[in-house]
């Protein structure tokens, strides 16, 4: 469980207080520790979260750590420091402008999820990743792909890190084989068992989609 002050976590153990900015009448709320990662599925047009710890132990993130510590006693700090070193191998690199406007793009003209806030945006004309199309991109970009899509076009799954801004595709079917995601039919129509249901929560959900592409809103 962690305690929070609106939406700041008070974890800095030798903090006072006055320093944590706590006055009289102040509220503090008690919640679950949840360490989000957002999927979103273009197929059934929803997204849910999963808690960090639980993605990687069903094995469908892999997480690399860019380094390790200088030793000595952790501090509240250090750990900050280590949750930031933590990448994930299925991660596009940064500089891969193509690969992130594809994935905007193919969430922007999903029509009911949500991402889309209605701003006219610039898009380049990109709408495959596959190997003849990949020496085009690099001509024109000068990247390169590291490998060809997982999914067919419109059965993309996404996953968005709101913590470091990571984002990248998984196979959709390796996810419904772990059985990480499950489809099922309602009212005629597919969707995922696991999709986020409570509105204030989807809410949030895409606005932490909408920060990691760097998307403002009004």
């Amino acid at each position: 469980q962690i305690l929070k002050l609106g939406e700041q976590v008070l974890k800095h153990k030798q903090k006072t207080m006055n320093e944590h900015g706590i006055v009289a009448n102040s509220v503090l709320h008690l919640e679950e520790d949840f360490d989000p990662i957002v999927f979103v599925d273009i197929k059934c047009n929803t997204l849910w979260a999963v808690d960090r710890k639980q993605v990687v132990e069903q094995k469908v993130l892999t997480p690399i750590r860019s380094g390790s510590g200088a030793g000595g006693a952790d501090t509240d700090d250090d750990e900050d420091a280590k949750d930031n070193m933590v990448h994930y191998k299925e991660a596009i690199r940064d500089s891969d402008k193509v690969t992130r406007e594809t994935i905007l793009k193919n969430m922007y003209e999903a029509p009911s999820l949500g991402v889309n806030p209605h701003m006219v945006l610039e898009k380049h004309q990109v709408t495959s990743l596959g190997v003849q199309e990949a020496d085009q991109i690099k001509q024109l970009w000068h990247v390169s792909l590291k490998e060809v899509r997982r999914n067919e076009k419109g059965a993309e799954l996404y996953f968005v890190d709101p913590k470091t801004k990571a984002i990248g595709e998984l196979s959709r079917q390796n996810c419904l084989n772990r059985r990480f995601m499950t489809v099922v039919e309602e009212k005629g129509n597919l969707t995922i068992s696991e999709r986020e249901q409570d509105v204030e929560k989807y809410d949030k959900y895409v606005s932490y989609i909408r920060k990691s592409f760097g998307i403002e809103t009004s």
